[in-house]
């Protein structure tokens, strides 16, 4: 009867065996990091791009209502009012204003320390509106106190800049330009930034600061 070989590996196979068995541990754990890291990138541009597409969406919309806008704070700032002008009603030939109650707002948005803010003020008449539009106020009480964390809207903001399209009169403008820049943060991140550009405009009539009522229609003969 022939014996069976029963030596098994000797201790130069055994080191080859490691060896290999390294080199595959090796390169599967470096597949896994790049695969992973790469991941995680995506992610963080993923994360950025919607972040910012959901603020200038908001802001698209903010813009739409109002009527009427400044831009104070060197561009850092975007004022927006919603005063609807007065009604009138031809009953007996001569223009009667309506008396019943309009909606008035103002919305500030602003950056501070890296995080874009909204500020909403719709506690003032048509007339104290008025009154502000007309003095142009460069500071509101929102710029320097703390700002309420519930009026963040987002965060990781690398720069929020507000600009009127080229050759439009700032007391006429009906649109205005945002560059709105999102730059990830944190330990684990990898420092990368979005940046988004959009031009908004007013679906109502640009308001006027002292508007003129209409004349009286006349009668068809």
């Amino acid at each position: 009867m022939k014996k069976l070989n029963n030596k098994g590996l000797s201790l130069v196979e055994l080191i080859i065996a490691i060896s290999m068995a390294t080199m595959v541990i090796a390169a599967a754990t470096v597949f896994l990091y790049n695969a992973e890291r790469s991941y995680r990138i995506s992610q963080y541009s993923v994360d950025l791009q919607m972040e910012a597409q959901v603020l200038m969406e908001q802001m698209s919309n903010w813009v739409l209502e109002s009527n009427h806008m400044e831009i104070v704070n060197g561009g850092k700032a975007l004022v927006l009012y919603k005063v609807p002008q007065e009604k009138y009603a031809y009953s007996t030939g001569a223009a009667e204003p309506v008396t019943t109650a309009v909606p008035c707002q103002r919305t500030i948005i602003y950056e501070r320390d890296g995080k874009l803010y909204i500020d909403v003020d719709d506690t003032k008449t048509r007339e104290e509106l008025r009154g502000e539009i007309k003095t142009v106020p460069s500071s509101f009480p929102c710029f320097s106190a703390s700002p309420d964390p519930d009026d963040c809207i987002g965060e990781h903001v690398e720069f929020f800049d507000v600009t009127y399209p080229n050759g439009v009169d700032p007391a006429k403008a009906n649109s205005v330009e945002v560059k709105l820049s999102l730059k990830e943060g944190g330990a684990t991140s990898q420092g990368q930034s979005y940046i988004v550009y959009d031009v908004f405009s007013f679906r109502n009539a640009v308001h006027l600061v002292t508007p003129t009522p209409s004349p009286s229609p006349t009668s068809a003969p």
